[in-house]
């Protein structure tokens, strides 16, 4: 009885150790001598075909796993004291790749053809300087340094701004925009979050502090659990 015992916990034991060991995970590096125009790498993106594409400070980079395709662009060197959090990338629903570049600079591209155009105006707004941006269906989130969030439809060409002037927003300093698994918009802020349910009106402001307060709080990152 003692014997068979025994067998039987061996075969638990060595039965939880064979669950509990996973698959090596191998890393490679990739730097400026497989052809990276640069070492210091500001945002990595991937397109609905599979090229990765790397922002670096001395260029934009497209990778298909074996060369680089770079392209000059410049963007902002983050890690220094007096940088800004500019520098990004994001892939559009109409095959294209927005790109934030130095100094806020918007700018849009083709990625059947690689053609860049600067996006300086929307609906004959001047843009000011971007901080980060999302495409979402017909709509462009675009969160900017100071000036709160603009919402641009790629069909009718109509511009919504919301600021703390209008009272949409925690703060006018965008740090990411988010979108939740039901469809909401989350805008983090320098003061807080913000919450859209639709694109004219926010339902929710979240760890906001009152004007004239010393305790705000910055939100620079979200995600979201299963629950």
């Amino acid at each position: 009885m003692i014997k068979g015992l025994l067998i039987l916990l061996s075969s638990i034991l060595l039965a939880g150790s064979a669950a509990a060991q996973f698959n090596p995970i191998s890393f490679r590096n990739i730097s400026i001598n497989e052809g990276l125009s640069q070492s210091s790498v500001v945002d990595i993106a991937i397109d609905s075909i599979g090229f990765l594409w790397f922002a670096t400070q001395d260029g934009l980079n497209r990778y298909d796993a074996k060369e680089f395709l770079v392209f000059k662009k410049n963007f902002d060197d983050f890690t220094t004291a007096s940088g800004s959090t500019t520098g990004k990338l994001a892939i559009g629903n109409r095959n294209d790749l927005w790109i934030i570049t130095s100094g806020g600079r918007l700018e849009r591209m083709n990625l059947y053809d690689q053609t860049i155009i600067k996006v300086p105006m929307l609906n004959r707004t001047e843009l000011p300087p971007v901080s980060c941006v999302f495409p979402d269906k017909d709509h462009l989130w675009i969160g900017t340094e100071s000036n709160g969030l603009f919402i641009y439809n790629l069909d009718t060409k109509e511009l919504v701004h919301h600021s703390t002037e209008s009272a949409s927003l925690s703060g006018d300093q965008i740090q990411e925009i988010y979108k939740d698994q039901a469809g909401r918009m989350w805008i983090l802020t320098e003061n807080g979050l913000s919450v859209f349910d639709n694109l004219k009106v926010s339902s929710h402001k979240f760890l906001r502090s009152e004007k004239g307060s010393k305790k705000t709080t910055s939100c620079s990152s979200v995600a979201q659990d299963s629950k």
